[in-house]
């Protein structure tokens, strides 16, 4: 399991969800005892939302990058900016670390394009709801129609937001005026509406209205879960003797390595000893992984060519265009002669390899 970077204390109120949904999350999808692994850095938000406030914005970007490399340091493998407002650094931030750092519109925007929502209603600070780094990335790269509330209205939203929610109040009062927005945000249209602040979760839920509600928090959570106990593939290379036909089909999964070759001659080698001569060799996959590095590609062909009076031919299968390029300098460095086929040709190629003349 990765270990999951929180940029937190914006407001702690908003990170102890976070903190909770990330567990939940990890048990949910584990079970038993499993739990997050979870590097937390938390700022102190009072020095931070003065600065905001005051529209310096290059100040908060250098406090939460220098907060992002110690929980790089810490050991996170990748970062989560638990916070709506504060993606509005998001480029200075990420610049700063080496790791990737999962950003909360995207996690939002995925959940809403997989359901086929085209049209949303975004309630969040003033920052989030008039500035372009938060619905500008969900229409210019989701393509997502997002509506905000009225500038009076706005001033409502974000006053209880700063005054109220990240105080931990919960006034029955503004909960009422969240849900006339939410209601006005309906009738003009929107299919459905982001909590697009990590307290306003707080304040109102599904429970609360027949308008679906996407909170931000949980889907930032879900996506870093998803990221932290995702099984990473293990790559495989089958490689298959056809005695019969006189060939190996090796079928790559990723990117070709130096040692792979080394695998594929732990198997061929055995059967030219006893048999002298190999037609030839197909590498055979739909989309070409290519060689993990330049030296990788010059020890295939090396195999080839150590073993050049055993080989006659070698066909790359696949629908890749990479295929092309090692058929044109195959040759400078094998006597093997080198071809490619469509991944649909297989058996064009394998009767290309042993001889067979298809017409």
């Amino acid at each position: 399991m990765k270990t999951i970077g929180i940029l937190g204390g914006m407001s702690w109120e908003s990170t102890v969800e976070y903190y909770r949904a990330l567990n939940e999350g990890v048990k949910e999808r584990l079970g038993g005892l499993h739990s997050a692994q979870i590097v937390m850095q938390s700022v102190d938000f009072g020095p931070i939302e003065k600065m905001m406030q005051n529209d310096n914005w290059n100040l908060i970007a250098k406090v939460l990058s220098e907060a992002a490399q110690k929980t790089e340091t810490a050991g996170a493998d990748f970062l989560l900016i638990c916070t709506n407002t504060m993606h509005k650094v998001f480029g200075q931030i990420e610049a700063a670390v080496h790791i990737p750092v999962l950003h909360i519109a995207d996690a939002s925007a995925e959940v809403l394009v997989e359901q086929g929502i085209k049209t949303v209603g975004l309630l969040g600070t003033a920052f989030t709801m008039e500035h372009d780094f938060y619905k500008g990335r969900l229409k210019e790269k989701y393509g997502l129609n997002v509506l905000v509330p009225d500038k009076k209205d706005r001033q409502i939203v974000h006053q209880v937001i700063f005054n109220e929610l990240c105080l931990g109040k919960i006034k029955a009062e503004s909960k009422a005026e969240y849900l006339k927005i939410i209601e006005s945000f309906a009738e003009n249209g929107a299919e459905a509406i982001i909590l697009g602040c990590t307290e306003i979760g707080m304040l109102v839920n599904q429970a609360d209205t027949h308008i679906e509600l996407f909170d931000t928090t949980a889907m930032h959570a879900a996506k870093a879960v998803e990221c932290a106990t995702a099984i990473e593939k293990k790559k495989m290379l089958n490689i298959e003797l056809d005695e019969e036909a006189g060939l190996a089909i090796v079928e790559p999964d990723g990117q070709l390595t130096k040692d792979d070759f080394n695998k594929v001659a732990g198997v061929i080698e055995p059967y030219l000893e006893e048999h002298g001569r190999l037609n030839g060799l197909i590498i055979c996959t739909q989309e070409f992984p290519g060689w993990e590095s330049f030296e990788a590609m010059l020890r295939h062909f090396k195999f080839a060519k150590n073993h050049h009076q055993n080989l006659s031919r070698i066909a790359l299968v696949t629908d890749s265009k990479i295929a092309n390029l090692a058929e044109k300098i195959g040759g400078h460095f094998i006597a093997a002669e080198v071809k490619h086929f469509f991944y649909n040709q297989f058996e064009d190629a394998k009767s290309w390899v042993v001889g067979i003349d298809t017409g």
